[in-house]
């Protein structure tokens, strides 16, 4: 998992990337299929995180599902569950998902990113996926304006 999200994040990590950066000239179709395909990955890695007991395993995962999203990947994402999977887990009551909400979180400095805390790693993908998406209703991000007629109507 970790090559496959720093070839496609071009080894910047922690640089959040789209998994679709860099990708020019390919055509509508090629992208649709990049998509379905990128989304089709997410989608396993996002039920492996559901069913994993492993704090470690759950970690590596919960990093490689940090990624820049766009407005038109808002439909995908709801199909992912991942904002029910974060909240729940598998659903149990001693999932360490589930476990993860509602703890004061402290404050600390990591060295290492193996010593983060699963808590933290659970909001903050919760936090960026949540305000990218948030944030791409608000301002969306195809840059296209709706012009307005002054007067009349096409609608004889």
């Amino acid at each position: 998992m970790s090559w496959f999200c720093g070839s496609l994040r071009g080894n910047k990590n922690p640089h959040v990337a789209h998994y679709l950066d860099d990708l020019k000239g390919c055509g509508h179709h090629l992208e649709d299929l990049a998509k379905d395909n990128f989304f089709s990955i997410l989608r396993g890695m996002v039920a492996k995180l559901r069913d994993s007991k492993d704090e470690d395993e759950m970690k590596v995962i919960l990093n490689s599902l940090k990624w820049k999203f766009l407005a038109r990947d808002h439909q995908s994402l709801f199909q992912l569950d991942l904002f029910k999977v974060l909240h729940q887990g598998d659903g149990k009551a001693d999932h360490k998902l589930k476990r993860s909400w509602g703890r004061p979180l402290k404050q600390e400095i990591v060295s290492k990113e193996k010593d983060k805390k699963l808590s933290k790693e659970v909001i903050d993908l919760f936090e960026q996926v949540f305000l990218l998406t948030v944030g791409r209703i608000v301002k969306p991000d195809t840059g296209a304006h709706i012009k307005l007629k002054q007067r009349g109507t096409s609608v004889p």
